[in-house]
């Protein structure tokens, strides 16, 4: 469309308006078009992402950003990637429940360790 049609239909548009305005003091609903569009969508927040331990070692491991040492359980051989191995395995293998033992005062926590309700720790312990 040229600029000079729109011109006009725009000005009779708001000619039709304001006759509408003053004769009935607004403007009839039932002769407007329904708005056709996409719906907007609905904002969510992000769901949090899994928290994962992970083994450092035998006997400690990273969870939540702290750096747990698991009470009761012997520390392992320098370079054990075997205990390292299975402490992950365990990790993995279910419910991950947490308990700090004592004062939290440095960045490695004592904590008793537990999966699926089960305590890790010594034999005997």
């Amino acid at each position: 469309m040229n600029a000079s049609l729109i011109r006009m239909l725009l000005a009779g548009a708001v000619s039709v308006l304001g006759a509408s305005a003053q004769a009935g003091g607004g403007i009839d609903a039932s002769r407007l078009a329904p708005v056709r569009g996409e719906p907007k969508p609905v904002q969510r927040a992000a769901p949090e992402p899994p928290v994962r331990a992970y083994a450092i070692d035998g006997a400690s491991f990273y969870y939540g950003g702290r750096h747990f040492v698991i009470d009761g359980m012997a520390p392992p051989r320098a370079g054990d990637e075997l205990a390292k191995q299975q402490l992950q395995q365990l990790l993995d293998s279910g419910e991950l429940s947490v308990a700090p033992v004592g004062d939290v005062d440095g960045a490695l926590v004592p904590a008793r360790v537990s999966i699926d309700g089960t305590e890790l720790a010594l034999p005997g312990d």
